[in-house]
């Protein structure tokens, strides 16, 4: 039943926000989406965006809201889209060598003078949409001519998924339809 509810959440998202003409992330004209459960059951979405110029700067941040005036996204930035100082032993944000090298690692979009120290933590996020879903999410621009990345999305988000999971019917993205291999039922047709 929790299934059924997320999808028709996931779907409705798609179809009324992501794709409306100029939504969040302008008008999306190339897209794809896979769903998967991490190892404790959690649902969650790979989609890959067509890439538009200036995409970052228009339609993401990293920013912590300022408090009184943008409470409510204030405090789903801090419940969902941060980090912990504490985090768990896995998390790479606060990793401070490069393999064998003692040189710091540095975050790729921080930016002296305009990223602040306490917005080292935030993932990036869409204001409107983490307004949407109060949930955590992690948007990323794929470049077109970035081959190996986009190899990799695509291996990644078409891997196979348990049968025992989707039974034998699989998501296209439109419906539901018979999948030729329950073994694969996640493949992309």
């Amino acid at each position: 039943m929790n299934m059924r509810y997320w999808r028709h959440q996931v779907n409705s998202f798609f179809n009324n926000v992501l794709l409306a003409p100029n939504g969040p992330l302008a008008t999306v004209t190339h897209f794809f989406y896979h769903v998967e459960y991490q190892h404790r059951g959690t649902q969650h979405v790979n989609c890959v965006d067509r890439p538009v110029e200036d995409f970052i700067v228009a339609h993401l941040t990293a920013r912590i809201p300022n408090e009184t005036e943008e409470e409510r996204l204030y405090k789903v930035v801090v419940q969902n889209q941060m980090h912990w100082k504490k985090h768990s032993m896995t998390c790479q944000r606060m990793v401070k060598i490069r393999g064998r090298f003692t040189t710091t690692r540095c975050r790729r979009y921080s930016i002296p003078g305009v990223t602040r120290a306490s917005e080292f933590l935030v993932n990036d996020y869409n204001a409107a949409i983490l307004l949407f879903q109060k949930a955590n999410i992690d948007l990323q621009n794929v470049p077109a001519d970035a081959t190996d990345i986009v190899n990799y999305i695509t291996l990644y988000t078409t891997k196979g998924e348990k049968a025992k999971r989707w039974g034998k019917k699989t998501w296209t993205g439109t419906q539901w339809k018979e999948s030729p291999n329950p073994k694969h039922c996640s493949k992309l047709d």
